[in-house]
């Protein structure tokens, strides 16, 4: 697990600033815990997601 992602650092930093941004707004009362919870399946789906989805194929 730990090296998927690493080797996948662009779509796990996007996940990692997400989930830091989200617990800002949570803790300023911005969101809600339920819209948070919500967000969350998200957040954690782009640290396990390869980072293929960013790569252009060359046509």
């Amino acid at each position: 697990m730990k090296t998927r992602i690493l080797r996948n650092w662009r779509t796990s930093l996007l996940g990692l600033a997400l989930l830091i941004i989200f617990i800002i707004l949570l803790f300023t009362k911005s969101i809600t815990g339920g819209e948070f919870i919500a967000l969350l399946p998200t957040i954690l789906g782009l640290l396990y997601v390869q980072d293929s989805i960013f790569k252009v194929n060359p046509k």
